[in-house]
């Protein structure tokens, strides 16, 4: 009994250090990305749940972000390209869930609006100064968010708070079906990133983790796709999107 228990907490730590590094290898990279990634990569509980997801994608992935680290793939390149497929050709290559789906133009208001109100509901603070991230819609902070639900739940499983433990179950649940689950499949057919070597792996790999996670929770969100009809200019109102997650 003892090793089942022993293995089930080497699975749940695994997953949540998986979305943890899912979120940074899916933002901008900065110039703690390497030490961070490091830090990742040494965990035994992640490499062995990576394999178990999808052991062909994560080898890919692990592959290219050990040659990272090891100077043989060069940063400045990947930031450049980092640029140019998600800043530049944003209007062809979104990392937001907003900007997929047909109904984009007049539900984006409220999809930014639960969100916020996800995160809230959880602890998080949108409106905090501490901590820069991106719009809350950016696929970067919905993994952070996830990962600290998974965090979030392991706590409460050791300290046995059976009701603390259903609810953040259950928000994992309506999280993915309502936000993290339907974009993430779209995001690996964009040009720029089936174009591009280092991001086709990450993307990749990140559509079996995430898709893994559905399937072991049984919920089937609704896959939205991107409509070149889409591609008309931002406007947005930041104070209510908010930006970055923080512990209140």
């Amino acid at each position: 009994m003892e090793n089942v228990m022993e293995k089930q907490l080497v699975n749940q730590v695994g997953t949540y250090l998986a979305f943890k590094m899912a979120s940074l290898i899916t933002s901008y990279p900065d110039e703690a990305f390497k030490k961070e990634l490091k830090l990742f990569l040494d965990k035994t509980e992640l490499i062995e749940f990576c394999q178990q997801v999808n052991s062909q994608k994560w080898e890919e992935l692990h592959s290219l972000l050990k040659k990272i680290l090891k100077g043989k793939v060069n940063l400045d390149d990947i930031r450049s390209d980092y640029i140019d497929i998600f800043d530049r050709a944003r209007s062809d290559n979104s990392l937001y869930e907003t900007e997929y789906g047909k109904e984009r133009v007049m539900a984006k208001t409220t999809e930014l609006a639960d969100l916020a109100g996800f995160y809230s509901a959880f602890g998080l603070n949108t409106d905090s100064e501490e901590v820069v991230h991106d719009m809350v819609d950016h696929v970067s902070v919905e993994l952070e968010f996830y990962s600290y639900l998974l965090l979030k739940q392991l706590f409460l499983e050791e300290n046995n708070l059976t009701e603390g433990v259903e609810i953040v179950s259950e928000g994992r649940k309506k999280f993915l079906t309502a936000h993290l689950g339907r974009f993430v499949k779209s995001i690996t057919t964009r040009p720029g990133v089936t174009n591009n070597q280092y991001f086709s792996k990450i993307f990749n790999w990140l559509d079996a983790l995430v898709y893994h996670e559905c399937d072991l929770l049984e919920v089937k969100p609704r896959i939205v796709d991107w409509l070149l009809s889409q591609a008309e200019p931002e406007i947005f109102d930041c104070a209510l999107a908010g930006c970055g997650l923080t512990k209140e």
